[in-house]
């Protein structure tokens, strides 16, 4: 059993040496701040992939760290895939520069690794390595969805009834003598009603994860337009002109009201961020057999953001403090997956962010 975990003055309780290989024939300096980490590590630092590809299995890393170089050639790629199947697929690492994002996630998704981007700390690396742990002793997504429905279930309860009992408060106002009362009472309403709206994306990230195919089809730009008729007035008031846009003539194989709901949750993300950017740009193109659905925020204070993590839940919220957003992207993630499509986040210029939804027109995986 291995466990690390993170703070300052903590010592690790992992009960067996862990053997790490780092390739990094960048000079980072990789190797030197994971044996600042505390714990029993065997850590032994490789130049290349495919020359040192022996040396490496010899090693038998529990942990593989690789550096990916500024530019990536097809050798690299290709060889650093062989070597992963090599070792009989160990736990992965990949430690990006901020404009190699978009490979390191692609190559994450196809060798079940975990990408951090550079410049990585001392927090980062212990993160990294607690969550090198076997599938089976990480809780997953689902346990979180399970954990956070059976929450929203025992809420419930108590939520409609306080509900009942404010709207029972309320009649007994005099409308002309009881401002005041009824401002206190309307301030607990939004309130409940906030308490209700995340219950309600809980419920609906449940459901996802129980979708099976085959879906019915609908139209997309119906949904699109059914998605920009139920957004909050606000939200559609902080998107103004750029509602609606042109969406091809498509049908998509999905759960309408979830679908719905999940792209409505994308644009209400696009209308708050809408507020600090200084442009929002939505498009929606048809390929032979997907459907790719963008957002792109221009202007946006974002260098920081480490894209990957975009979709984690509370990421936004943490990455750019004041936001109200700490479920929906992870709502949109879960749901775009259900039905077979990827959520994407890049960054496409120094100060400009895309978030897309790939989904596929025919039911198969996009």
């Amino acid at each position: 059993m291995f466990c690390l975990p993170v703070g300052p003055g903590l010592v690790s309780d992992m009960t067996v040496s862990l053997r790490i290989a780092v390739v990094d024939r960048e000079s980072s300096g990789l190797a030197a701040r994971l044996r600042q980490v505390p714990g029993p590590l065997q850590i032994e630092r490789f130049q290349d992939v495919i020359e040192d590809a022996p040396k490496i299995q010899a090693h038998r890393p529990d942990v593989l760290f690789v550096v990916l170089p500024v530019d990536v050639e097809p050798e690299f790629v290709g060889g650093l895939r062989v070597l992963v199947r090599m070792l009989e697929d160990p736990r992965t690492v990949l430690i990006a520069p901020q404009q190699r994002e978009v490979l390191a996630d692609q190559l994450a998704v196809q060798l079940g690794a975990r990408v951090l981007t550079s410049p990585v700390d001392r927090a980062d690396l212990i993160d990294a390595l607690a969550l090198s742990e076997p599938p089976e002793v990480q809780p997953g997504p689902a346990s979180f969805l399970a954990l956070a429905r059976g929450i929203s279930d025992e809420i419930n309860n108590p939520l409609l009834f306080a509900a009942g009992h404010l709207q029972l408060l309320e009649s007994m106002c005099d409308p002309a003598r009881d401002i005041d009362k009824l401002d206190q009472l309307a301030a607990v309403r939004r309130g409940l009603d906030r308490i209700g709206a995340t219950m309600a994306k809980i419920r609906l990230m449940s459901r996802a994860r129980s979708l099976q195919p085959p879906l019915p089809t609908a139209p997309a730009g119906e949904l699109v337009g059914r998605a920009i008729t139920e957004l909050p007035r606000g939200a559609r008031e902080l998107l103004g002109g750029r509602l609606p846009f042109a969406v091809p003539d498509v049908r998509l194989p999905c759960d309408a009201p979830l679908l719905i709901a999940a792209l409505g949750h994308l644009l209400e993300v696009a209308a708050e961020l809408g507020r600090i950017a200084q442009d929002v740009t939505m498009q929606a193109i048809s390929t032979r057999d997907t459907l790719r659905l963008s957002v792109t925020l221009s202007g946006l204070d974002c260098e920081d953001w480490q894209l990957p993590r975009a979709f984690e839940p509370y990421y936004l919220r943490s990455a750019l403090r004041g936001t109200a957003h700490g479920l929906n992207l992870f709502l949109v993630q879960t749901v775009v997956h259900a039905h077979g499509g990827r959520a994407l986040a890049r960054r496409d210029a120094e100060r400009s962010i895309t978030f897309e939804l790939v989904l596929p027109l025919d039911g198969s995986a996009a």
